[in-house]
């Protein structure tokens, strides 16, 4: 794995924990408070805010998991290295040359 997309998901999660933590820190203090007007401080830095660093901690998440699918995509649609297609000619004259028989078949898996 790609050590962007490792420190990408390890900022993410750090950013989801922050936001969670906020979002139970400005809890606890509007929980303190009887008076709604005191409880809009709270409400704003804890609540707002932590949904703020959730909401990029998620996003900093997905993006590091499109690089992975991404990568894996481009693996797999990547022509195969020259070796390989030196190789696949040959096995292709060989089995266009051999006629297909029940004696055939067994030779090749006597090989």
């Amino acid at each position: 794995m790609d050590h962007q997309v490792s420190r990408m998901r390890l900022l993410g999660l750090f950013f989801c924990l922050a936001g969670g933590f906020a979002i139970t820190f400005g809890w606890a203090g509007t929980a303190q408070v009887a008076c709604v007007d005191c409880q809009v401080p709270y409400l704003i830095s804890g609540g707002a805010g932590g949904v703020a660093l959730t909401i990029v901690g998620t996003g900093l998440l997905v993006i590091a998991q499109l690089r992975v699918e991404g990568n894996r995509i481009a693996q797999r649609l990547a022509p195969p290295p020259p070796a390989d297609r030196a190789a696949a000619p040959d096995a292709l004259e060989e089995a266009r040359t051999e006629p297909i028989s029940p004696l055939t078949i067994a030779d090749r898996n006597a090989r």
